[in-house]
């Protein structure tokens, strides 16, 4: 009892020991948890890394946060979002607001300022930015057909069209260089591994190509999408291009289009490239994959005749096993007759080699040239089938039936069957011979060229 009531305490000390020790394990857990409520409901909200370019071409790099922007959280995430499953590219317009989102960069186009958002190309948004101010450093805004926003929607799409070319242009350099190894050497070993991540980059390019050229579709083409963004615009023009939206709202839908569809044909042509590259990796690994089986069939063909040597060889020893055992046979004192056995072991190993190749080789190549001469027979057959029936009608006249010779002197007197080879003409002989009796008579004949519901019909006529 008392050795139970020792062990028990013991248990319960080394249960409260091990509760205090994952207490402390999962008490920072725990705090970060508590700390990530706190913030998310009580501290202040994230900011972003973003640059800035004003209407008269300043460009500012700074971090602003989430109230700072005026969207709502969905809106945000789709200009911010770094998940594994991202959005598409898309272009929209939100509360007098641009979106856009393309693969290299995120943008927000407001009536006074535009938005680059950094993340995972932040590159991009900083080479985008560069390109917007100086070109409102060139182009002030009273020298301009567009607003600010669409110029600056237009810089957005072209520093995407740019990023998409000098992309292919490198994915072209690493495949051509792949392309080249394979013309050097067919055998290079492995790198049908470096093939795998090459396409599986090419996807994703091609992907993106799509989604954007999507995107300038939907635009294009769904009405209320592109009256959205041209509102957007006119709500923030002002002076001269208030009036100028006023005076034509349609001109300058016109001229939305005709921005969205130039830049559309330059992502398809890139497409196209795209397209056009993975089709010559294609051609290449084709090549280069029957490149390996030609070697592998010289290997195994090698094989087979090391093979057949082999057997040869070994029917070559058989006599000297024969003769080797410790068993008398009659012939350890008979002379001269070692030449001969030598002479018919090699002359059996010689022939046994010959009959292996022969089934090797030459055996399989009859078989094909029969095969080849039966369907150059099928397609004679099927030259003249319209014919036969009028040829064979009225070279055969009032006989009951014909046999294979007579059917051969048939088709040779008529001048449009008269060129047919022997295998084309035992060919047309073997498919209206059914009942295999070596010769055709007339009903056989109807039988073979008519359906069996006519010719039923012509024989109860008769």
């Amino acid at each position: 009892m008392l050795l139970s009531m020792e062990n028990r305490a013991t248990f319960s000390t080394e249960s409260e020991t091990e509760a205090e020790i994952r207490k402390e394990a999962l008490r920072p857990f725990a705090q970060n948890r508590q700390h990530s409520e706190k913030g998310s409901l009580e501290g202040p909200a994230p900011k972003y890394k973003v640059w800035k370019v004003t209407r008269d071409g300043r460009k500012t790099e700074e971090e602003i946060p989430q109230e700072a922007l005026g969207l709502p959280p969905r809106d945000l995430d789709i200009l911010s979002s770094v998940t594994f499953t991202p959005h598409r590219a898309q272009i929209g317009a939100r509360g007098g607001k641009m979106l856009v989102r393309m693969e290299n960069l995120r943008a927000l186009i407001a009536p006074e300022e535009v938005i680059f958002f950094g993340g995972r190309f932040a590159r991009s948004a900083a080479t985008c930015a560069e390109l917007a101010a100086s070109f409102l450093a060139q182009h002030p805004q009273g020298g301009s057909q567009f607003p600010f926003e669409l110029r600056m929607l237009e810089c957005i799409l072209r520093e995407t069209r740019t990023y998409f070319v000098h992309k292919i242009a490198k994915l072209k350099m690493v495949a051509e260089a792949m392309l080249e190894d394979l013309a050097s050497d067919i055998s290079t070993a492995g790198l049908h591994l470096r093939l795998l991540p090459l396409k599986r980059t090419m996807t994703e390019v091609d992907n993106d190509v799509r989604e954007t050229y999507e995107a300038l579709t939907e635009v294009i083409e769904n009405d209320t999408l592109l009256m959205d963004l041209c509102r957007t615009v006119d709500e923030g023009s002002e002076g001269a291009e208030r009036a100028g939206n006023e005076a034509g709202g349609s001109g300058r839908k016109r001229a939305v289009v005709a921005m969205l569809l130039s830049y559309q044909r330059e992502v398809q042509d890139v497409g196209s490239a795209l397209k056009e590259l993975r089709e010559n990796m294609d051609s290449a690994q084709a090549v280069w994959e029957l490149g390996l089986d030609s070697t592998r069939n010289r290997i195994i063909k090698m094989n087979l005749y090391i093979g057949m040597a082999t057997l040869s060889a070994s029917c070559a020893q058989l006599p000297a096993a024969f003769f080797g055992m410790n068993v008398p046979s009659g012939l350890e004192e008979a002379g001269g007759l070692f030449p001969y056995i030598t002479g018919a072991a090699c002359a059996a190993s010689l022939g046994l080699f010959g009959y292996c190749l022969y089934w090797y080789k030459f055996r399989p190549q009859r078989k094909h040239q029969r095969r080849l001469q039966d369907i150059a027979a099928l397609r004679d057959l099927l030259h003249h089938i319209d014919d036969l029936d009028d040829i064979i009608k009225k070279g055969m006249g009032k006989r009951p039936h014909v046999n294979e010779q007579e059917f051969t002197e048939i088709l040779r007197n008529h001048p449009a069957t008269a060129q047919l080879n022997k295998g084309s003409v035992a060919l047309i002989f073997r498919m209206l011979d059914q009942n295999k009796n070596h010769c055709i008579d007339v009903e056989e004949f109807g039988r073979a060229l008519d359906s069996p519901t006519t010719y039923k019909n012509s024989q109860q006529i008769q």
